[in-house]
């Protein structure tokens, strides 16, 4: 299509807010309740997209409503949690997705899809100078109208954690810290339809869950820190996205690899 010298114009209007209620029931918990409404208008270099413009036209603003419920508390010194829960409304919400024939990305609206879910941090402290943490969601992303309805959203799994363990303690004249932690991210989709098949230049196609591992060491001795990171420690093989246009495909994700640092503060 020739597109060159296209001028498009558009105004949104909308009107935002944001309101919350938090009861305490002593000062280690709390509950809290937040309502908002949320707009977002396209990005400039979403709306001006080559195959955007080409296959899905002008794009509408983003609006969402947002409700959250949640719970804070430290009942104890060893033990502190956030639980939340959430509902968000979308309309017209942006995406990511595969051309028709297969071959390009481009952005579009969604007619309207409910996210619902849940979140969880807890940090432990069993023993002295060792922590236990944790953060984790488990998540309903759904389409609500159009060809697709009641199909999962785009790049939204259902279970996302983090687990790790800290040890951190004086050694010397210094801080020593070590961390090793793993990060797992259920399966997801990239495209509306929720193709179990990958197409063959692999742009389009689901992502699988994927686990990886990593460990630390820090030290900081007065101005000067030093820093050693093993990612990926068993090597795992995943990719987090599939991508269009330049890149073509699927991006791996690097395996097991390392990194050293040294630092001064002046």
């Amino acid at each position: 299509t020739n597109n060159i010298g296209l001028d498009v114009k558009s105004n949104s209007d909308a009107v935002v807010f944001s309101t919350g209620l938090v009861y305490k029931f002593n000062e280690k918990s709390n509950v809290f309740v937040n309502v908002s409404r949320g707009f977002q208008p396209p990005a400039i270099y979403w709306a001006l997209d080559a195959n955007t413009v080409s296959y899905a036209g002008e794009l509408n603003p983003e609006t969402s409503m947002n409700y959250e419920l949640g719970l804070r508390t430290q009942p104890a010194t060893w033990i502190s949690a956030n639980l939340t829960g959430y509902i968000i409304d979308y309309k017209n919400k942006f995406v990511q997705v595969m051309t028709p024939d297969n071959q390009f990305k481009l952005w579009q609206n969604v007619g309207t899809s409910l996210q619902k879910g849940v979140e969880l941090e807890l940090d432990l402290y069993p023993v002295k100078n060792v922590s236990l943490y944790g953060s984790g969601a488990y998540q309903d992303a759904k389409q609500t109208s159009g060809t697709t309805k009641d199909k999962y959203m785009v790049y939204a799994p259902q279970l996302t954690y983090t687990a790790g363990v800290r040890y951190s303690n004086r050694l010397g004249a210094g801080q020593f810290t070590t961390n090793a932690w793993m990060t797992y991210v259920g399966k997801q989709y990239t495209d509306l339809a929720n193709s179990e098949t990958g197409t063959a230049n692999g742009q389009n196609g689901p992502i699988y869950a994927y686990h990886p591992v990593n460990f630390s060491l820090q030290y900081q001795l007065k101005k000067w820190g030093f820093s050693f990171t093993l990612n990926n420690v068993f090597d795992e093989r995943y990719f987090t996205k599939r991508e269009g246009a330049f890149w073509e495909g699927i991006i791996p994700m690097p395996g097991r690899n390392f990194m050293t640092g040294i630092s001064f503060k002046f």
